[in-house]
């Protein structure tokens, strides 16, 4: 659906699900049709039935902005359907709602028909299944993630978690049978390889042999450039001889003198070779000036500027930022510094580029000169990355690394602070609490402040009102959740999954409220003559019914739950 034309009210938290259930509640939003100003919810389903779902019927609750409950209760059957296990569906229907002052549902039960003609029905609190952390996330080692992919599946992104009878294929799919219904991997060989221990030594393994192959790699390429060389030697050998018998033809009587006594062959051409071999150094031309030098042989220094032709070359290659073809000639020099200094400036680079990642691949396996504040560098610009992109888990993760770097610790604490908005906005108040509370471990300014109001915010939610009386609560004075004790004098039965109780506020027979809740929030409904705590709100106002004594009116709690004492 389009943007544009939709938008989103309120959404359930994603992957609901109840024990040994054969459907995961997936998604589930309340949409606002624009265009027609209608109301519809839209749900979607991941089958975990190993038999065929022919039918499912949904029964949802709806409730006003207020949080009191719509009267009635809104059922839905998806018909005609032939789901298989491990597939989705429901999210191309849309259920119409009547009421356009709805803002928000929860699901109540359902029931599925199988292609059996069986039929079995699900109720119970629905909750959200557990969430697995990124491998990113868990492990910041880019080839020890690549490790892992290797050994398990291409696809793998998250750390595999199990959960009651299902398990989360690293992946991402939940699933119940043994083979993940997406990547087809097995539960045992994903769990199995989850050993860090055992990772690390098959990466540290597979590193060393990529290096020794890229060695072979080196030694077989320079064996080839030699066989070359050679080749090309033997040739200039003979174009040389060539052009001397045609000189010795065309020369003067003179020439032929100096020959005679050996002057041009040991010391004329030698020094006309070596001055050119200088001057295509200076033209940066450092693989002819190089086959030159090795030409003159032991002539004056020719082995010494052989050596500082190749320095000059790769130094070029290193400002083309070509830094694997400057290390490989450093590193058959044996300059260990010199190759040490490519890495160094190839880090450098990364980080001036923006490329922490990169840079971060390359730091963490390196000491030299200032490489762990280049590291510290690396990790805290990974982290600002990751916070633009509002992926705040893993930028914690970056910035801890950070360790001192810069005010790394001030940002730890700015990215609880933000996944605890991002949590609030889910509704997962429990989880935000968390975060916003980890924030003043981490940071004591502003971020701090603002964290601490969110706090009370959220205190401010889950606060009941216990000091009340039967007046304020009759004439309406006291308003939001309240907590309050009483004796149950009558329980019956309602319509919609629904029980009405009569109780006695604080005991006394002349103080009655009523009080509304669902069948589920008690086991034991043989509560009468008890006394119950009950959690609530004043959103119900007045209940009015026709009893035989005449028209009752009493105030109305809908609780959210009652507890026994």
């Amino acid at each position: 659906m389009e943007d544009e034309r939709f938008k989103r009210l309120f959404w359930l938290e994603d992957n609901l699900y109840v024990d040994a259930a054969p459907v995961i509640i997936e998604k589930g939003s309340l949409l606002l049709d624009k265009q027609t100003n209608t109301l519809l919810i839209q749900l979607k389903f991941h089958s975990l039935s190993v038999k065929k779902i022919k039918a499912l019927t949904i029964r949802i609750s709806t409730y006003y902005a207020s949080g009191e409950k719509h009267p009635e209760t809104v059922e839905y059957q998806y018909l005609d359907l032939l789901v298989e296990y491990g597939t989705r569906f429901g999210e191309k229907k849309a259920i119409l709602l009547k009421d356009t002052v709805i803002r928000s549902f929860s699901i109540d039960s359902y029931s599925v028909v199988y292609e059996d003609k069986t039929v079995e029905e699900v109720k119970g609190a629905l909750k959200p299944l557990p969430v697995s952390k990124e491998l990113q996330e868990e492990w910041i080692n880019l080839e020890l993630q690549k490790q892992y992919r290797m050994e398990t599946t291409e696809e793998a992104k998250y750390i595999p978690i199990r959960y009651q009878n299902l398990w989360r294929c690293t992946c991402g799919e939940w699933n119940l049978r043994d083979t993940c219904s997406v990547c087809q991997s097995e539960k045992e060989k994903i769990f199995g390889k989850l050993n860090v221990q055992n990772l690390t030594a098959a990466m540290d393994d597979r590193l060393k042999k990529e290096a020794e192959e890229r060695e072979e790699e080196r030694k077989r390429a320079e064996a080839e450039a030699k066989r070359q060389e050679e080749i090309r030697q033997k040739e200039e050998i003979r174009r040389k001889k060539q052009n001397k018998t045609i000189r010795r033809i065309a020369v003067p009587v003179i020439l032929v003198g100096i020959f005679a006594f050996g002057i041009y062959p040991s010391v004329i051409r030698p020094g006309m070779e070596y001055k050119h071999a200088k001057e295509l150094l200076s033209e940066e031309k450092f693989d002819d000036s190089i086959e030159t030098f090795e030409a003159l042989g032991d002539y004056k220094d020719s082995a010494a500027m052989i050596t500082e032709a190749r320095c000059l070359k790769a130094k070029n290659l290193l400002d083309k930022k070509e830094y694997d073809a400057a290390k490989e000639i450093y590193e058959d020099l044996g300059k260990e510094d010199a190759v040490k200094e490519v890495t160094y400036q190839e880090a450098k680079d990364l980080l001036s580029e923006k490329k922490y990642a990169d840079a971060i691949n390359i730091l963490m396996r390196f000491e030299y000169k200032d490489s762990d504040e280049l590291l510290h560098e690396a990790e805290y610009g990974r982290g600002i990355e990751l916070m633009e992109q509002e992926n705040y888990v893993v930028a914690t993760g970056y910035f801890r690394k950070a360790k001192n770097y810069k005010d790394a610790s001030s940002k730890v604490g700015e990215c609880k602070y933000l996944k605890g908005l991002q949590y609030m906005d889910e509704g997962d108040y429990y989880a935000a609490l968390k975060d916003f509370e980890a924030v003043k471990d981490y940071d004591n300014g502003e971020v701090l402040k603002k964290a601490e109001k969110k706090i009370s915010e959220i205190e401010e939610q889950k606060k009941y009102t216990v000091d009340f009386t039967y007046s304020e609560l009759n004439d309406g004075s006291v308003k939001g959740k309240i907590e309050f004790e009483g004796k149950v004098i009558q329980v019956f039965d309602a319509e919609n999954d629904s029980m009405y109780l009569r109780v006695e506020l604080n005991s006394n027979k002349d103080e009655i409220v009523l009080v509304t809740c669902k069948k589920d929030i008690l086991n034991d409904w043989e509560i009468d003559d008890k006394i119950i705590t009950v959690y609530g709100s004043t959103s119900g106002g007045k209940f009015t019914y026709e009893a035989k004594i005449g028209t009752v009116t009493l105030p109305w709690v809908p609780a959210e739950s009652i507890e026994i004492q």
